[in-house]
């Protein structure tokens, strides 16, 4: 009865022919015969135990022993619900796993010879506390999570840069850059702000900064190096410039407070002030070669008093016949003077029109015209400066 008990197992491993056993000769480890009693046992032709069955139904094979599918080369199937393995197991060749895969252990090594790869449909976590992607134990990136605050750490070791590349980067939610080299253009979504959170200062260290679109800067700027402002700024706080500032067009809303000497390069355009007890004096340099049509010299501000006109001729005119101006404004060419003779650069030509001095100019700014006569229009050099001096307090005010 107990041979027949273990027949129909014995005749079942030999048809499918699943064990073959490779030894070494007689320097292998042996089987001892007296694990098997109640079992079954096998030896080879040196009567050496080389596969024993226990009574417990545990399989023991010896040395190098092979397990294989003689009759089916490409597949050998075991159909348990589970399948313990002890010990190390090394598997040779592509394991399909169908089910579920449970490795508890402190390490999980897959090794391929060339990539692992292809975790894909279905894969949906990779949880642990620290979780490395890298070439080797040294190279490598770890994304750490912090188990009490869920903070994650995103850390990279190794000597070499690191360089992530892709189409677009959305990061959603505060981002803090320590040190941080931008080779393109740094985009907000939205109204962005640059705030250093551990310090008063942001520093910003470059030659030349431009600044593309509206840009607001909400407390003190210091900027060291030359600024290109492209589009309008709105500035926030104090303005300290030490240097020389070169300002095309500029607009100021409130009060400018210049301390030291102010040097105009150019006419000086007063559109309103409320210091009626000053005297303005407004010049304009007109050359021989502005005679055919009126020359706007420039513009009084409304409410002004015109209280003085007068011209001051630097270089001789050499027309051949007489040289004239009249001055005065639109529909009134000689509201200030006509036919002021100004040819020689012989002294001042003072306005012989009176009736517009000490009248306001109405509600409206009034552009100054110039109008010269050249008698022959031979001129060849001749150059002029034309004054007018003007208040918006009106006289006896003063």
């Amino acid at each position: 009865m107990k041979r027949n008990r273990w027949g129909p197992v014995l005749a079942t491993l030999l048809l499918l022919g699943i064990f073959a056993f490779l030894f070494a000769g007689s320097a292998q480890a042996t089987l001892d015969r007296t694990d098997y009693a109640g079992g079954r046992f096998f030896t080879d032709s040196h009567n050496t135990v080389i596969f024993g069955i226990e009574s417990t139904g545990i399989v023991d094979l010896v040395g190098g022993a092979l397990l294989d599918n003689a009759t089916d080369e490409d597949r050998l199937a075991i159909e348990e619900t589970y399948i313990d393995l002890t010990g190390i197991v090394g598997f040779t060749g592509a394991v399909t796993i169908t089910g579920n895969l449970s490795v508890d252990g402190v390490t999980a090594l897959i090794d391929g010879s060339t990539s692992f790869r292809g975790i894909s449909a279905g894969f949906t976590s990779l949880e642990a506390p620290a979780i490395r992607f890298g070439l080797n134990v040294t190279d490598y990136m770890q994304l750490a999570v912090t188990q009490t605050s869920s903070n994650v750490a995103i850390t990279h070791t190794g000597a070499a840069a690191v360089t992530w590349t892709a189409t677009s980067f959305d990061f959603v939610g505060t981002m803090a850059l320590d040190a941080t080299t931008l080779s393109d253009v740094l985009t907000f979504s939205g109204d962005g702000t640059i705030d250093n959170t551990a310090a008063d200062t942001l520093t910003i260290t470059e030659t030349n900064i431009a600044l593309t679109g509206i840009s607001l800067l909400t407390g003190n700027a210091f900027l060291t190096g030359d600024l290109t402002q492209t589009g309008s700024t709105t500035m926030t706080g104090d303005l300290a410039a030490d240097g020389t500032s070169n300002l095309d067009v500029t607009d100021i809303d409130g009060t400018l407070n210049v301390e030291g000497v102010t040097t105009h390069q150019a006419n000086v355009i007063v559109a309103n002030a409320t210091n009626s007890g000053s005297l303005f004096i407004s010049a304009y340099n007109l050359v021989y070669t502005q005679t055919d049509s009126a020359v706007t010299v420039f513009t009084l501000p409304a409410n002004a008093y015109v209280t003085e006109v007068k011209v001051m001729t630097t270089t001789t005119f050499n027309e051949s016949g007489t040289l004239t101006c009249d001055i005065g404004w639109s529909g009134t060419l000689e509201g200030y003077a006509t036919d002021l003779d100004i040819k020689t650069a012989d002294g001042w030509a003072y306005a012989n029109v009176w009736t517009g001095f000490g009248v306001s100019i109405g509600g409206s700014a009034r552009d100054i015209l110039v109008s010269i006569a050249d008698q022959n229009d031979n001129g060849s050099a001749g150059a002029a400066t034309v004054y007018i001096e003007w208040t918006l307090g009106a006289p006896g005010s003063l």
